[in-house]
């Protein structure tokens, strides 16, 4: 009886070994392709792995759906991801001619819709001078799930020939874009994106020559800096790897752990570098400062690099009256340009824009709704408040040759159908590092944003539609970084109407 009872228990703790060692061996990591990183794995503990999100809808527009003209054409596609909750959605883009698109990952927050876009050119007067096709959108995680097949006709032809002179198009009905959710007239989120980049392009354009000046400014030669640097036993390069982990970093609050840890390591040292390099920064500063045409840095004793540009203050709660248009949640307008932006119907929009080395990021938000205007108003002010704007702006330099600007911005435009009438704006705050420099604002406030439009023709009744946006801009070069986090909330936008 002994021995019987000797040979279960040890059957049973073979048993209990075999389930150990198969827990033991479960994987506790997930692959997860980084957006614009297909092939990249980023492998986090089970505890820290975003959740699943639910995807209750596709919806994919081809434009335009029938292209005539010269060829190689550029067809392109708009579509939006709608989740019923947070989590975590792979997708791709596949097509009829077999072809699939790097795989793409968004985070969102809550329930709400993400709009997506991507393109295809094709076409050739001898070789292809007739096609007919679509692309898709395809949910690769949580669950396998495809939209409809945006399809389009293209019929090559220049402007000697003639209709009929070689294959017809076949037209195909016109299909509207994916539309968001709310009352209809203004524009929607994907026409938005649209035309987003030809809004932005003067300013996009100031920023690079901004970076250009302080990319000129930081390679002229500082030899002391070395020397100092040299003295400290200090490495840059180790430095800027250390933040780039920093600026990989999804998870917020693992975020803000590695960058105090970050600052409590090398902030001392760079500053110890820049006060024993003999460098006179004052006059640096004074003389960059009169480059980038901004109010001189220097007017206080500086022992780094630095050009910051500081937050405005407060502005008076905006007057209401009876007679004033209020625009709340749940807006029907919204979406999001780059790979960490965030916006919900309920008035969350949420940014991060970072740049290691060489490199630059350009993120934005946005939410909105359609309203109309009757006869008889001249003009109209449309203002925006954030309650509250939450913001965090970084640039440094860890060395020579290295410089860094990050900016945040509130934006508010009033459109009339696809063109912009109106528009205000609002700098939060902007960073400049160069060469050893090491800026860095955060905030939490009331921000107002404001403009105001004349109409042509006051007798006419017109449907506008009004658009708020947070917006950042990060660039760095060399041992330098630059970065912006916003989380702001869309209390409401009103619209004060004058019939003077």
């Amino acid at each position: 009886m002994t021995i019987v009872f000797n040979r279960i228990v040890y059957v049973m703790l073979i048993l209990g070994v075999g389930f150990i060692v198969k827990a033991r061996e479960a994987p506790i990591v997930e692959e997860i392709p980084a957006a614009g990183k297909a092939n990249e794995i980023a492998r986090l503990p089970v505890s820290s792995q975003p959740s699943q999100a639910t995807v209750t809808r596709l919806e994919l527009a081809s434009e335009p759906m029938n292209a005539t003209g010269p060829c190689p054409a550029t067809i392109k596609f708009y579509g939006s991801i709608t989740t019923g909750g947070p989590g975590r959605v792979t997708y791709t883009f596949t097509r009829n001619d077999g072809a699939t698109g790097p795989e793409f990952t968004l985070d969102f927050a809550e329930a709400g819709t993400r709009q997506v876009n991507t393109d295809w050119t094709l076409g050739d007067e001898v070789q292809l001078p007739h096609y007919e096709g679509w692309q898709s959108i395809k949910i690769l995680s949580p669950k396998a799930l495809e939209s409809n097949r945006a399809k389009f006709v293209l019929d090559c032809k220049s402007a000697g020939r003639t209709a009929g002179s070689d294959s017809e198009a076949r037209p195909l009905p016109a299909q509207p874009r994916p539309q968001s959710d709310g009352p209809a007239g203004g524009i929607d989120g994907s026409e938005y994106l649209r035309i987003w980049p030809l809004i932005t392009g003067e300013q996009t354009k100031r920023f690079k020559a901004d970076l250009s000046i302080l990319k000129n400014f930081a390679s002229q030669s500082r030899p002391g800096v070395s020397e100092a640097a040299k003295a400290a036993g200090y490495d840059p390069q180790t430095a800027l790897a250390d933040y780039r982990v920093i600026s990989e970093e999804t998870d917020a609050s693992k975020r803000a752990d590695k960058q105090a840890q970050f600052d409590s390591t090398y902030k001392p040292i760079v500053a110890t570098v820049a006060r024993n390099s003999n460098v006179d920064w004052d006059k640096e500063g004074a003389s960059l400062a009169s480059e980038l045409n901004v109010a001189s840095a220097a007017s206080q004793p500086r022992s780094m690099l630095v050009i910051e540009s500081p937050p405005p203050p407060p502005p008076p709660p905006p007057p209401t009256s009876d007679n004033d248009t209020v625009l709340r949640q749940p807006w029907p307008v919204r979406g999001t340009s780059g790979e960490r932006s965030t916006a919900n119907p309920q008035g969350n929009l949420t940014l991060f824009a970072t740049a290691a080395g060489a490199g630059e990021s350009h993120q934005m938000a946005f939410l909105g709704a359609p309203f109309s205007i009757e006869p008889g108003v001249t003009r109209f002010r449309a203002t925006a408040l954030y309650t509250p704007a939450e913001f965090e702006v970084r640039a440094f330099s860890l060395f020579i040759f290295g410089y860094a600007s990050a900016e945040a911005i509130v934006n508010i435009r009033i459109m009339e159908g696809s063109r912009v009438v109106a528009s205000g704006h609002t700098s939060l705050t902007r960073e400049r590092a160069a060469v050893i420099g090491w800026a860095e604002r955060n905030d939490s406030s009331r921000v107002v944003v404001s403009c105001d439009y004349n109409r042509p023709d006051p007798q006419a009744s017109s449907t506008y539609t009004v658009v708020t946006e947070i917006e950042a801009y990060a660039g760095a070069g060399g041992s330098a970084g630059a970065r912006v986090w916003m989380n702001a909330f869309v209390n409401e936008i009103r619209i004060v109407k004058n019939t003077n």
